[in-house]
């Protein structure tokens, strides 16, 4: 999908890449995808995280490019930081498109349960990222409608614990992610897991946004 490069006014910029990784059905359809914002220098690292991107940025990038070119009619799933979540600017993507995917280091306590319930009321949905059996996750599962499950760090082996610990709680989707292997993604869908998200290292960047990294969350 090539895309023209956007160029920001703000004389202080850096390229930021918006990336696509499919949400695939049990048919192998994309249903959705995980939307990824990395700086130049992560596109030549496996080992680096996505782009730590302000609010500001990220619904930039989406206007700028289009929500209908990036997803068509397909959902996004944002990967959220407990500044991104915590942002009334994150507020101003459409929540029937967009779900807010809080990652493993958002610690969760009385202050994010209140912000997730307020984004419910709003309409967004929300999804776990990295799940695992933790205790501090157990009061945020009923805010919950998607749990994903990287399988790069749980073998196949804990997943039916894991999904039996969140039904006790939850009606969440659960989905799998980081399947590289059309075996793996066989297992997986005999094993509960609606839907998975597949991880290649060929991922579908579109061509980079120069925007300004001077704006605030």
């Amino acid at each position: 999908m090539n895309q023209p490069v956007i160029q920001s006014t703000t004389p202080n910029t850096t390229e930021v890449f918006l990336g696509r990784q499919p949400i695939l059905n049990s048919k192998q359809q994309t249903i959705a995808y995980e939307l990824l914002f990395r700086s130049k220098d992560s596109l030549t690292n496996t080992n680096s995280d996505d782009l730590s991107a302000t609010s500001t940025v990220i619904v930039n990038t989406l206007s700028q490019f289009g929500l209908e070119q990036v997803l068509g009619k397909k959902d996004g799933f944002l990967n959220v930081s407990t500044s991104l979540l915590m942002s009334e600017t994150i507020e101003l993507l459409p929540p029937a498109r967009i779900v807010l995917e809080i990652l493993e280091d958002v610690p969760i306590n009385a202050q994010i349960l209140t912000r997730c319930q307020a984004l419910k009321n709003m309409g967004f949905r929300l999804a776990i990222d990295g799940f695992d059996n933790r205790a501090e996750y157990r009061p945020l599962l009923p805010h919950i409608d998607f749990v994903k499950i990287d399988l790069s760090v749980t073998p196949v082996s804990a997943i039916a614990e894991l999904i039996s610990m969140i039904r006790k709680t939850s009606a969440a989707k659960v989905i799998a992610e980081k399947v590289e292997q059309e075996e793996l993604f066989i297992k997986c869908m005999n094993r509960e897991f609606k839907s998975c998200t597949v991880y290649s290292k060929l991922a579908d960047y579109k061509t980079p946004v120069n925007t300004s990294r001077k704006d605030s969350e």
